[in-house]
């Protein structure tokens, strides 16, 4: 996890590959050696959109990548979004909070990323 209120178990990569430069290449290397871990099947949309996103980035995996691509796609809904994701938790209340504007954000961001590097 990012820290104890975000949840979320990519988050931090995605953070990471989101500002490389201020990385060293081993750094980058064993974040994305981490996310290709989890061989590209993901606990839910989110999840799919922060890892997929990360090994864009970085390079990572094709196939782990398009396996991402694959469960973000699968999982929208009707209407073209993204059910609500639990991304952070109370720090008190431990209450959870998540949205389906912020997953769809972030699942679109994902999916526009590869179409523009992969013209798929």
């Amino acid at each position: 996890r990012c820290s104890k209120f975000y949840l979320s178990h990519n988050l931090l990569g995605y953070l990471i590959s989101e500002m490389q430069e201020v990385f060293g290449k081993d750094s980058l290397k064993i974040v994305r050696e981490r996310i290709e871990r989890e061989n590209g099947s993901y606990e839910n949309p989110l999840e799919a959109a922060f890892a997929t996103s990360s090994l864009i980035n970085l390079e990572g995996n094709q196939e782990l990548i398009d396996k991402g691509i694959k469960q973000i796609e699968e999982s929208a809904t009707k209407d073209g979004l993204w059910t609500p994701q639990v991304f952070y938790q109370h720090q008190r209340s431990r209450s959870v909070f998540g949205s389906s504007a912020g997953t769809s954000v972030f699942c679109f961001e994902t999916l526009n990323k590869y179409k523009k590097k992969f013209g798929e």
